[in-house]
């Protein structure tokens, strides 16, 4: 019984000790690292949580990791940082990036300078700025420019400005350009000028012109191109690539003596007649109004690259192709056609002819015509006869080369016409014309 007392007793220090303990202490479960142990108050436990520094006062020492002060301006200075405005620094500064630019920007407001100032001893030796000139708009105003300050600090020049809207640059003095120095309008009387002309100049004789001209021929006195008068002129040769002008269309030209010879020369627009010997380029127009007979061996030479003749020249030549086209059995069709202008023509054609499944060609016919779908007479097309062709196999045709000497633009076909039955027959065509006169 003593003992049961004794135990009762105990229960009130028990429950005391439960109240002062905190669980949390004891048990970590349901914390997260970084939490500590927070107080609900008299009347409730302990609990774990995150300590939040609001009402947290007074300052934190430098050595703990703090700022030893409670405003912006004061850890700034504490820290030993510069200060936004009226700083001055006592080494040098260094804008870096591993990566990337990195740019010095100095803004001003418009009308105001932007200045980069250069000094000694705190006087000023150099202005670098955008000046405040007034931006009056189309890119005026906030020119660039370089002043310069005596040893006292006091504005000596501005040797140059740079116009922000046209970009030109000015002088305020004659820059030297190594030891040199330019020439201008100030220091150069009556310089010469790229629009004026030779009155600029002292009286020019032809021989003192000859020695700074590059490209001049011949020798003697200066003759100019507007009527000169030349007396019982002789020419000994025509070089080069000139034109001699006869004065009138009736005026011919006349060798000294009858074994002269025009060698090599370019002729344009002339009517020809008589021999001519050697290698001669004809450009234009050139009307022959004799035979012309070219050298039974040499003859006439031929192109030499893979070019083609000229639309109306000898040896132009025009062709046309076309795809599969049907034929219907007993039917004459244009495979394809060409138009060719007025001239003497020779033209031909091939057809091929290709049988589908379960079709079986008997005969067909193939020709150039200028009538659409119609063959000329005998003996000008091809008849393929006593054929069977059966499925699915090719046969070509070829059209007889026909003459066609035409006085206007002439539409000239290939035809083609076919006997088959049991499917289907198609022809792939090619016309070509080549011009002979």
């Amino acid at each position: 019984m003593k003992r049961f007392l004794a135990a009762l007793a105990l229960l009130p220090a028990l429950a005391l000790a439960a109240t002062t303990v905190p669980p949390s202490l004891i048990n970590p479960a349901g914390s997260t690292t970084g939490q500590a142990i927070l107080s609900t108050g008299p009347s409730g436990a302990p609990v774990w949580g995150a300590v939040s520094l609001g009402s947290i006062t007074g300052t934190l020492p430098i050595a703990n990791g703090g700022t030893g002060a409670t405003s912006a301006a004061n850890a700034l200075s504490n820290l030993g940082g510069a200060a936004l405005t009226g700083a001055t620094f006592t080494g040098d500064v260094t804008v870096s990036n591993a990566s990337g630019g990195r740019s010095l920007i100095i803004n001003a407001i418009v009308g105001q300078r932007s200045t980069l100032r250069l000094r000694k001893a705190g006087l000023d030796r150099w202005w670098f700025s955008s000046n405040g000139v007034a931006e009056s708009g189309s890119n005026a105003g906030s020119n660039l420019e370089i002043a310069a300050y005596d040893d006292s600090g006091t504005l000596l020049s501005t040797p140059l400005t740079i116009t922000r809207s046209t970009g030109i640059t000015t002088f305020s003095a004659r820059p030297v350009f190594g030891s040199a120095t330019p020439w201008d309008s100030a220091n150069l009387a009556n310089p010469a000028s790229t629009t004026g002309n030779l009155g600029q100049f002292a009286s020019t004789t032809s021989a003192q012109l000859a020695t700074v001209i590059s490209n001049e021929t011949g020798s003697g006195a200066l003759v100019f191109g507007t009527s000169p008068t030349l007396t019982t002129p002789v020419i000994s040769s025509i070089t080069n690539t000139g034109t001699l002008t006869l004065p009138t269309s009736t005026d011919t030209l006349v060798g000294r003596a009858t074994t002269d010879t025009l060698t090599n020369k370019t002729i344009s627009g002339a009517t020809m007649s008589g021999t001519f010997a050697g290698a001669h380029t004809y450009s234009g127009a050139v009307t022959f109004s004799s035979t012309i007979t070219p050298s039974s061996t040499t003859g006439i030479v031929g192109t030499t690259t893979n070019d083609s003749a000229n639309a109306g020249s000898v040896g132009e030549y025009v062709t046309a192709t076309a795809g599969p086209t049907a034929l219907t059995s007993g039917v004459n069709t244009n495979i394809t056609s060409i138009s060719l202008t007025a001239g003497d023509w020779d033209v031909t054609g091939t057809v091929f002819f290709a049988t589908g499944v379960g079709d079986t060609m008997t005969s067909g016919n193939v020709s150039v015509s200028s009538t659409s779908a119609t063959h000329p007479a005998i003996p000008l097309y091809n008849n393929l006869g006593n054929l069977n062709l059966t499925s699915s196999l090719g046969l070509t045709g070829i059209a007889p080369v026909q003459r066609f000497s035409l006085s206007a633009t002439t539409t000239v076909y290939l035809v083609a016409g076919v006997a088959h039955s049991g499917g289907t027959l198609n022809a792939t065509g090619m016309i070509r014309a080549r011009r002979v006169r």
